[in-house]
């Protein structure tokens, strides 16, 4: 019998990844998951997606072209959301950054 849902340790195995790196794929998003009760569960088919969408066709990029994969396009989107949160903030006269008052103090 086929699993339809897997633990993390079996998906990350399944994708030939690190635990961690599986949770982290699934904090950011680029991994769907459920939950059962307490449990977190990966759905096969959204192991199948996930392989798909990274199996991206190299013929539309120039061959110096690099493409970010899943994760660091997620991390990159992160920091420009909060970079854009604290412009905002500083535009409003909040104050910028609070790491770097911490840090000036």
């Amino acid at each position: 019998m086929v699993k339809v849902l897997l633990r993390i340790d079996e998906a990350a195995d399944a994708l030939s990844i690190s635990r961690s790196t599986a949770y982290e794929l699934i904090r950011v998003g680029a991994i769907r998951s459920v939950h059962v009760g307490r449990a977190l569960r990966v759905p096969f088919s959204e192991l199948e997606a996930f392989a798909t969408r990274q199996a991206e066709d190299p013929c539309d990029r120039g061959p110096g072209d690099r493409v970010p994969n899943t994760l660091e396009a997620a991390t990159l989107m992160q920091t420009a959301d909060r970079k854009a949160v604290i412009n905002e903030g500083a535009a409003a006269g909040q104050g910028g950054d609070p790491e770097t008052k911490a840090t000036a103090r």
